[in-house]
């Protein structure tokens, strides 16, 4: 079992907390493994290293933390970073490649000093938009976004999570069932159950019809052949 840091040098939200309450970490917590991406600071890093968990330093396709136990990813960000990514799009691509990850995918943004003049209702507009592929939460700095994270990742219980189900007018309710299907599925993620929905009438029609499921885009060999397995 990883040891808690025992530094009372320490300073903000987290590490007091964290040294204060050692014991309820250690004792009555499931260790997981929390996978940090190696572009964060080492600031967060040491902060993640506070806790009881096992910590990787690893290079993540897509995201910033990972819990395997849970499938939950990560996505942090400046209320700076935010503006920059809306302006050149960037936000919208990273949250799409990253809900195609994983089922649980949590977008954190920290406040702090904004130097960005963008309206805000553009902000709303753009957040908006990316609502359907990641839960958005505003947090008032780094350290409690990390501790967010940590009590996240020991909290989240998968058997009493719905994922939401991607309620878009252009779908039928019996659209919406395929939908809700393949949303479940491991890999798929919300942006390619709902590219599979709106090819296929209904669930019937997918199974009758699976071979064009290739056809889609974002649609591997790999993940044709899960599908196929599991529905058939």
């Amino acid at each position: 079992m990883p040891q808690l840091r025992n530094d009372r040098r320490g300073r903000g939200l987290l590490s007091k907390h964290l040294l204060r309450r050692a014991d309820k970490y250690i004792i009555g917590v499931i260790i997981l493994k929390i996978i940090i991406d190696s572009r964060e600071p080492k600031k967060v890093i040491k902060l993640f290293q506070l806790s009881s968990h096992s910590i990787e330093i690893a290079a993540l396709e897509c995201g910033d933390f990972y819990s395997p136990e849970k499938e939950i990813l990560i996505e942090r960000k400046t209320y700076n970073d935010l503006i920059s990514s809306i302006k050149d799009n960037r936000l919208f691509s990273q949250l799409e490649r990253a809900s195609n990850k994983t089922n649980h995918l949590f977008l954190l943004i920290t406040m702090g000093k904004t130097k960005s003049r963008m309206n805000p209702h553009a902000v709303w507009g753009a957040l908006a938009r990316v609502a359907n592929l990641a839960s958005i939460l505003f947090l008032p700095d780094l350290e409690s976004a990390v501790y967010f994270s940590i009590k996240l990742f020991e909290k989240f219980d998968q058997k009493i999570y719905h994922p939401k189900v991607l309620r878009d007018s252009s779908l039928s309710e019996k659209q919406r069932l395929v939908n809700s299907l393949i949303r479940n599925i491991r890999g798929f993620g919300q942006t390619l159950s709902s590219k599979i929905a709106l090819e296929f009438e209904s669930i019937d029609d997918l199974l009758k019809n699976i071979d064009r499921v290739k056809e889609i885009e974002g649609i591997s060999e790999s993940r044709y052949a899960l599908l196929k397995k599991l529905l058939f």
